[in-house]
């Protein structure tokens, strides 16, 4: 059960989230994404947060970000990987498991809900069905997505769900995890790794639209998710 945050827990897994090895760094520095692990006790907290440290002399943010992760019977994945590319106006490709688990039961009892919901469905020759939602304002990934390949199927990315940052929990994802300002987010990783293009928020706003962009990574940023505790003393 995820409990209410408290402000020096939170700074506790702040500065946990920072200690990544040093061989991970690499030459443009790492992601680490870390949310509290709750022991036993009313004291302790839990606050997903994430964290993104550049080497001396480059971009860094400057404390943690807030994001929304997996609900707890979906939990986001511990795992370790790299960050290629930043998708602009993602299409969402809705994954087999919720396809299987959810739409499809939801279809056979209303074959309205997906267009209501904006999304596509395709049939395919095997007979599985590829669901999809296109680019646009109300697409579950919001307008960026943060891409690190992984077997989990899972990402950083958008959400047009703002409201949930403003909450204490935040566990409600299906395992990937939502980026309380992404275009700031964006802003952070392209100068770590594009550092003379002078990319800024406003920049990848004015990107947005209905075709999807991506922006690769010529030096590819390792990733860290990670669960660590933070209690209240």
């Amino acid at each position: 059960m995820l409990r209410r945050q408290h402000g020096e827990a939170a700074q506790r897994v702040a500065r946990r989230a920072a200690r990544i090895d040093r061989h991970d760094h690499r030459q443009h520095g790492a992601l680490a994404l870390a949310a509290a692990r709750p022991r036993q006790g009313p004291r302790d907290r839990q606050h997903p947060g994430l964290h993104a440290a550049g080497r001396e002399g480059r971009p860094r943010c400057t404390g943690p970000t807030r994001i929304v992760v997996g609900k707890p019977n979906l939990q986001t994945p511990l795992l370790t990987a790299t960050m290629k590319y930043i998708t602009v106006n993602p299409t969402w490709n809705v994954p087999p498991s919720i396809i299987n688990n959810e739409y499809l039961p939801a279809l056979a009892q209303d074959p309205t809900v997906l267009t209501r919901m904006g999304l596509k469905i395709e049939h395919n020759r095997d007979g599985t069905v590829h669901i999809y939602q296109p680019p646009g304002d109300g697409n579950a990934l919001g307008r960026v997505r943060f891409n690190f390949p992984n077997r989990f199927l899972v990402y950083q990315h958008d959400t047009p769900d703002k409201h949930l940052f403003a909450h204490d929990a935040r566990a409600y994802s299906h395992g990937c995890m939502r980026v309380q300002d992404p275009p700031k987010y964006a802003e952070v990783l392209l100068n770590l790794v594009r550092p003379t293009e002078g990319w800024t928020a406003e920049r990848i706003k004015r990107m947005y639209g209905n075709a999807e962009v991506d922006i690769q990574f010529p030096t590819h940023i390792p990733v860290n998710l990670t669960y660590q505790t933070a209690v209240r003393r």
